[in-house]
C-alpha cells in the first residue's frame, strides 16, 4: 500500500513574471542534486509547472510515496506552481514558516508505519535516505522561500547585531524557545526511526535543531531590515538544550514545551490620528499585523497565544497517587500588542498611538495539562493523534498573575 506524505507549504511573497522563475529554478537545482546524490531506483522526480505569471504567491507541494514499511516506492516528487495563496510581506515571523516545514515531519511520522516514528531495532538505510531527502528538500525550499518572501526586499550587509530585547514584550523569543524544542524532539525522532541509537541520536537532533534556528539568524544578521539578535540565539539554544539534557539524562521528557492560541476578537470603534483627520481600528491594526486568517492569527497573534512550560509530576514524585499522565503548565502570555516596541503606528501620512487604556503588560498562567505520550494505549491510531496533539496545551482552568500586579481566574483558559 502506497501512503503520501505532504511535505511543505511555502509562499513565495512576490510577484511572478513570466521569464522570472527564480524559485522553480533553485527547487530544480536541489531535486537534481538529490538525483544524483540517491540511487534512481529510489529517486524519480516529475515536475509540474504552470506557468500562470500574474500568481501573487503559489503553493509548492513535495510529494513522496513511500510503502507501509518506510521503503521507499516509486519515489516522486512533485512541485505545482500557480495556485494562490495569500502572501506573506510585512512581518518577519519565524515560527510560521518553521511549523510549516516542521508539521511535514510530524505528519509524516503517522504516514510511514502506521504508528508515530516506530524506531527500527537496526540502522535502515532506506529510511534513512527517506528522511534525508524528504528534509533536504523541506529545508532547501525553505530556505529559498524565506530569502524571496522576507529578505530579497532589503539591502544584504555586512554581519552586524540587532537589539530586540524588548521587542513584543519578548513573546517572540518565547517562541524561539518552543520552536527549537519542537524542531529537536522532531528530528530525534526522526533520527530514532532510521535506527540511529542514543546518545548519537540526540546529539544528531540537538545539531539539527540548532542549524534550522540558525539559518534564520544567519538571514538577519546579513539584512539591513534586522540583524543578528543574541536574545533570539540564547532562546534557541536554550529549547534545543531543554530537550537535549532531558533525553540524556532521563532518557524522557519530563518538561515539554506546548502552546495554545484563541481567536481574538478586536474592536472596530474608531481610533483618530494623531496628525490629520484620518481614522482607524484595533481590528483593521490587528489585521495588517496577524493576518486574517485562522492558521495566520493562531501563529502570529502574540495577545492570543500563551507559551507554556508543562512538567510531568508523577516522573519528579513517582507516587501512584499522580496519574502519569497528570502535567502542571507554566504559561507566559502578553497583552495590548499592537506594534514590536510600542502601540504607534502609520497609516499611509497618518500617525496613530494608543492610550494608556491599552497598556502592554506580560501575564503568567498556571493550569493544570496533560502529557498524551504517558497514555498507554496499543491502539496505532490513538497514539498517532497523542503524538500530534502533544504540541498543544489543553484548554483547562487557570490563575493568572500579571504585571499589573493583578490576580485573575479563568474557568477555561484557550
Amino acid at each position: 500500500m502506497i501512503w503520501l506524505i505532504t511535505a511543505i507549504l511555502l509562499d513565495a511573497g512576490y510577484k511572478f513574471k513570466n521569464t522570472d522563475y527564480y524559485l522553480e529554478r533553485q527547487l530544480f537545482k536541489l531535486l537534481l542534486l538529490l538525483k544524483r546524490f540517491v540511487s534512481y531506483r529510489f529517486v524519480n522526480f516529475l515536475i509540474v509547472r504552470d506557468f500562470a505569471g500574474t500568481a501573487q504567491g503559489s503553493f509548492y507541494g513535495f510529494w513522496l510515496e513511500i510503502n507501509r514499511h518506510g521503503e521507499p516506492s516509486k519515489t516522486k516528487f512533485a512541485i505545482q506552481y500557480g495556485t494562490e495563496f495569500p502572501s506573506i510581506r510585512k512581518q518577519k515571523f519565524a515560527i510560521f514558516r518553521l511549523f510549516l516545514l516542521l508539521s511535514s515531519f510530524l505528519i509524516a511520522g503517522p504516514c510511514i508505519a502506521q504508528d508515530y516514528l516506530i524506531p527500527s531495532d537496526t540502522f535502515s538505510s532506506s529510511r534513512f535516505l527517506t528522511l534525508a531527502a524528504g528534509g533536504s528538500i523541506l529545508y532547501g525550499g525553505t530556505v529559498v522561500g524565506l530569502n524571496e518572501a522576507w529578505y530579497k526586499g532589503f539591502d544584504r550587509t555586512p554581519f552586524h547585531f540587532f537589539n530586540d530585547w524588548q521587542e513584543w514584550n519578548n513573546m517572540d523569543k518565547m517562541g524561539h524557545l518552543y520552536t527549537a524544542y519542537f524542531e529537536t524532539e522532531l528530528s530525534y525522532r526522526g533520527a530514532r526511526w532510521t535506527g540511529i541509537k542514543d546518545p548519537g541520536a540526540i546529539w544528531l537532533a540537538a545539531g539539527l535543531g540548532i542549524l534550522f534556528q540558525s539559518t534564520i539568524e544567519f538571514f538577519d544578521a546579513h539584512s539591513a531590515r534586522w540583524g543578528f539578535s543574541i536574545y533570539d540565539m540564547t532562546y534557541n539554544l536554550s529549547g534545543t538544550a531543554l530537550f537535549t539534557i532531558q533525553q540524556l539524562s532521563w532518557r524522557d521528557q519530563r518538561i515539554r514545551m506546548k502552546i495554545s492560541s484563541w481567536p481574538r476578537k478586536y474592536s472596530t470603534a474608531p481610533l483618530f490620528s494623531d496628525n490629520s483627520p484620518e481614522t482607524s481600528t484595533l481590528r483593521s491594526r490587528a489585521t495588517a499585523l496577524f493576518g486574517d486568517g485562522y492558521l495566520e492569527r493562531y501563529l502570529k497573534d502574540y495577545n492570543a497565544q500563551t507559551v507554556w512550560v508543562s512538567v510531568n509530576l508523577h516522573s519528579f514524585t513517582a507516587s501512584t497517587k499522580v496519574p502519569r499522565w497528570f502535567n502542571l503548565a507554566l504559561g507566559f502570555g502578553s497583552e495590548n500588542l499592537f506594534g514590536g516596541f510600542t502601540n504607534n503606528w502609520t497609516e499611509g501620512e497618518a500617525n496613530f498611538s494608543l492610550s494608556q487604556d491599552y497598556k502592554r503588560y506580560r501575564q503568567w498562567y498556571l493550569s493544570p495539562d496533560i502529557d498524551f505520550r504517558k497514555i498507554k494505549t496499543d491502539s496505532p491510531v490513538l497514539k498517532t493523534l497523542f503524538n500530534l496533539i502533544n504540541v498543544f496545551k489543553i484548554p483547562a482552568p487557570a490563575i493568572e498573575y500579571n504585571a499589573n500586579g493583578k490576580w485573575r481566574w479563568h474557568w477555561l483558559h484557550l
